[in-house]
């Protein structure tokens, strides 16, 4: 198996996705949005995924893992057109979360399902850790080309219509490295075919729990995208140009955890790894709120991301070590809207607790609900049971 085609996919498309980061909500306010309308086409864009996820996870096993990515980043790049040329925000930002859902599990279920036939299942940190960095490194290269860009366009289009171009120009060449792919058969009766594999599925407890733990994961980190940039203005006083560095920071931080990781994941038990890294990230996360020197701060941030990448490769090889062959891509999905779902439920604590604590309180809870989360899952057996190690 040559893995050149899947990485430079993961790559390109992670790369497109970091155009948009620091410009997104700026973007849909030059379309006409104010700050209400602004919330609700975000929140058409997270409705979207959530609905499609599960769908577009069985469309993969079903009916061919590459074919639906080729599906995702075709609706992705009418999405792109839609904003790059009209007013149409919640149109855009629908057709962005139907890609966004129709991605996620199909690209990346059939590139470790060939990993693991092609390899084995102990090499599959490797495989994490390139895909993870392709993707971190992308995003985090187009998140400065994007900030450095911004509106800036030519008098004859629409601000920030060059990026999403670019971005369009950026989804074509990721269609055109998965369609040299070869194609997987569809398999129109797998889920008729083979319900043992679910009852193994539902039977196979450390799996059960790193999905369950999908959840703790998403409402304790994440609010914490929202809630650093104006804790960081206040410690410094005003916008300071360290907003652009500390974006910067997360992905590279998380990137290099992932590097360490996948480096020495032979010599590892990736159980311990998981449970080590994110308990490490809900000290950082319980102690962050209250660092009152700005390059303490800094240096914290850095710290919790890099333990976070450590933590995401370990669990992303233990998952894919874990689940059916013929359900790959519907797991996936699944653990991903249980992360959003997650994210989301923390999104409506966050705006509660902060009615009557600040963001310092609010983060040391979390921290130790994350904490707690990883104590279940160590006391009910996520690190003792046979079958998600991929050492051997």
């Amino acid at each position: 198996m040559s893995a050149r085609r899947y990485l430079a996919a993961f790559g390109l498309a992670g790369l497109g996705k970091g155009l948009l980061l620091p410009v997104l909500s700026l973007l849909l306010l030059s379309r006409g949005l104010d700050a209400g309308t602004l919330a609700l086409a975000t929140g058409a864009f997270a409705l979207t995924v959530v609905l499609l996820e599960l769908p577009s996870g069985m469309a993969s096993d079903r009916w061919g893992r590459r074919r639906v990515y080729l599906v995702a980043h075709t609706i992705g790049a009418a999405g792109d057109l839609v904003l790059a040329f009209t007013g149409q925000a919640f149109g855009g930002m629908m057709l962005l979360g139907a890609a966004t859902a129709f991605e996620s599990g199909s690209l990346s279920s059939l590139f470790f399902q060939r990993w693991i036939d092609a390899r084995g299942k102990e090499t599959l940190p490797r495989a994490a850790s390139w895909m993870n960095l392709l993707e971190t490194g992308g995003l985090a290269v187009g998140a400065l080309a994007g900030g450095a860009v911004g509106a800036a366009a030519p008098a004859f289009l629409l601000p920030y219509a060059p990026l999403l171009l670019a971005r369009f120009v950026l989804r074509l060449g990721a269609l055109a490295a998965a369609a040299g792919i070869p194609a997987d058969p569809p398999h129109p009766h797998a889920a008729r075919r083979r319900p043992d594999g679910w009852r193994r599925m539902a039977s196979n407890r450390p799996l059960i729990l790193l999905l369950a733990g999908g959840v703790v994961l998403g409402a304790a980190l994440g609010n914490l995208e929202t809630y650093w940039q104006p804790h960081l203005e206040q410690l410094a006083g005003g916008y300071t140009p360290l907003l652009g560095v500390m974006s910067c920071i997360s992905m590279f931080g998380a990137a290099a955890g992932m590097a360490v990781i996948g480096r020495f994941a032979a010599r590892l038990r990736l159980e311990r790894v998981y449970a080590v890294s994110y308990l490490a990230v809900a000290g950082w996360l319980a102690a962050l709120g209250h660092m009152t020197a700005l390059w303490g701060y800094v240096g914290g941030f850095g710290a919790l991301y890099l333990c976070m990448g450590g933590g995401d490769l370990a669990r992303t090889s233990m998952l894919q070590a874990a689940i059916p062959p013929a359900q790959r891509a519907t797991v996936m999905s699944v653990d991903s809207l249980l992360c959003r779902l997650g994210a989301l439920l923390g999104s409506g604590v966050a705006a509660v607790a902060l009615r009557h604590v600040g963001v310092p309180a609010l983060w040391t809870g979390l921290g130790l609900m994350l904490a707690a989360g990883i104590g279940v899952q160590l006391l009910c057996g996520v690190t003792r049971t046979a079958g998600l190690s991929v050492k051997k």
